[in-house]
């Protein structure tokens, strides 16, 4: 168990030292001058992240949810497209074939991003980031 002492005349202090800090269920904090103790628990980040995108995703879509399910899915579904037919197809491909098959995943994506926003922005989005070698 972790014992952290600070007189209670100095709050800037105590708030620099919580802050920056991730505590666990061992740790205690003793304030001088008080008669109690208080026990410090606070979720680690991999934790708040997951409450964070539970939060989103169980929130109605907005407007900007659906903007950029459309914008991650036409830019990541054009890279699956493009990558796709280059993998899945016959060799050598076409310049015009590639091009056909991207527009059309890109088509595919703005289409998809409008009816499942959420879910395309988390299966594109690797896609659409890192796109081709970026």
């Amino acid at each position: 168990m972790n014992r952290v002492a600070f007189s209670s005349d100095n709050l800037h202090e105590i708030r620099a030292f919580l802050l920056p800090t991730v505590w666990d269920a061992s740790t205690v904090i003793v304030l001088a001058g008080e008669q109690h103790i208080e026990q410090a628990t606070m979720t680690t980040n991999t934790e708040s992240a997951k409450h964070g995108f539970q939060r989103w995703w169980h929130a109605p879509v907005s407007r900007k949810d659906r903007l950029l399910g459309v914008t991650v899915g036409a830019i990541g579904c054009f890279w699956i497209a493009c990558f796709g037919r280059g993998l899945l197809g016959p060799l050598p491909i076409d310049l015009g074939a590639l091009a056909v098959w991207s527009i059309c995943g890109a088509v595919a994506g703005v289409l998809l991003g409008t009816l499942f926003p959420k879910a395309v922005m988390c299966a594109c989005l690797p896609f659409a980031t890192f796109g081709g070698g970026n």
